[in-house]
Formats: C-alpha cells, structure tokens, sequence
C-alpha cells in the first residue's frame, strides 16, 4: 500500500522556515519532530531513519504498517505479518532490506513448520532471491537412498526422518521425493547462495540463514529531500 507522505514532510519544511525566522516563539511548535531522530543505530546496523523505527521511539517516528525494530545488544529484528526476521542489511537509498527468517536462526528443524509469508503490500522480492523448498518426514526411497548434500534429518514427532533441500538451481527436482515427503515448506532463499551450495560452499543451515532481500514499497523521496534540508521524518 503506497502511502502519501508529502503533508508530512511540507510541515517539517515549514517547522524549519520558522526556526530559522522566528526562533524564540517557535519552541515547541511540534515536538514530534524533535523527537523523531533523523537516524539511529542498531546492533552493527547504522543510519536507519523512516520508514523504520525501534522499540523506544514513539509511533510517529515510523511508518505505521512498519512494526517497530527490536534493537537488542548486536541484534536487529523485524515482525512481519506475525513471522520474526532477523535485519542483516539495510540500504536506505535502494529500499533494499535483506531479513533472515528467526525460526531457522538455531536449527534447520524448526519446531514449527510454516511456509514464509510476505506483505505483498509493503514488500516485494528482488531478482537475486528464489524461492527454495524444504522436505521434511520424508520416508526412505530406492532412488535417494545415499546421504548427499541435498539430505539431511529432522525429528519429526520425536522420530528422526530424512528431510531434502530442494531449489530451481540445486537439482532434485524430481516428483518422487515430493510424494515421499509428509511436510514440504517454502522458503524464500538468495540465488547466489544456492549456488555456493551446489558448489559445496554452504550447507542448507547457511543457505537458508544467508536471508534474502525484499523492496520495501512506501514512498520516500519526500523523506530523503526533508534530510538534506536538516529535517526529521515522520508519519502524519
């Protein structure tokens, strides 16, 4: 959902004109833009400003339909549509944010099986990422009966089953290892990662935590032209 943001940033414009000319009696025309930080720093992650927002900041400082990061010591996360992400990369300039889904941050066998899930309204995925999937509480079969790269095992109900890795680019495509698997889950993936997989570079763990990118679609030129000015972004 595109949201118009051009009021908001003409008023940070105008709070700005009256600083400037009037400086005594504009104190505290609106505190929202003093307390919305052009940027912030989270983790290892720098220069972060709108559309996001970190958990101390009031709700204003942000783009509504953008939850609230959760800056905690070295770690940044994001909530989107009830699923949590690690934020390993954001480019402010792009609108390009690559996330890493949390369930599968510890163990390929994430206690939960459940496809991964987007905001088509507020992100959509870029041209280096595809969309991998993962077989699990597969039974044994006559054509996959050897451990490869692609294998690897879950507990599934407390007993142990084999489970695949499979994507356009990794091979093992073939139909039979879908009918021989009970649980399939979809994940988005990096194509270069895949790559390296197939090349042994990387194993599934690594190919699945490497996240993926997605363009984040609220308009911001307005946002970035106000900082150039020495304004504040925010939402009205």
């Amino acid at each position: 959902m595109m949201i118009n943001t051009k009021a908001c940033f003409s008023k940070t414009t105008l709070l700005l004109l009256l600083l400037v000319l009037f400086p005594s009696t504009t104190r505290g025309v609106d505190e929202r833009f003093s307390s919305s930080s052009s940027s912030f720093k989270c983790g290892t992650l720098s220069s972060i400003g709108y559309p996001f927002w970190k958990n101390d900041q009031p709700d204003y400082c942000g783009h509504p339909d953008f939850l609230r990061e959760d800056c905690k010591q070295e770690d940044i996360t994001i909530t989107i549509l009830f699923q949590k992400y690690h934020v390993l990369y954001i480019n402010q300039d792009t609108q390009i944010l690559k996330i890493a889904w949390m369930d599968f941050s510890k163990s390929i066998c994430p206690g939960i099986f459940l496809n991964a899930s987007m905001d088509s309204g507020l992100f959509s995925y870029t041209l280096n990422d595809e969309n991998a999937t993962i077989l699990y509480d597969c039974a044994a079969t006559s054509d996959h009966n050897k451990q490869s790269k692609d294998q690897f095992r879950c507990p599934v109900y407390k007993i142990l089953r084999d489970a695949y890795f499979v994507s356009p680019n990794a091979g093992l495509g073939n139909e039979v290892f879908r009918r021989a698997c009970n649980i399939s889950v979809v994940i988005p993936v990096m194509e270069m990662a895949v790559k390296r997989f197939v090349n042994h570079g990387l194993s599934v763990g690594e190919v699945v935590n490497q996240g993926f990118e997605v363009e984040w679609n609220v308009e911001a030129e307005h946002c970035r032209s106000c900082l150039k000015a020495g304004g504040n972004c925010g939402f009205c």
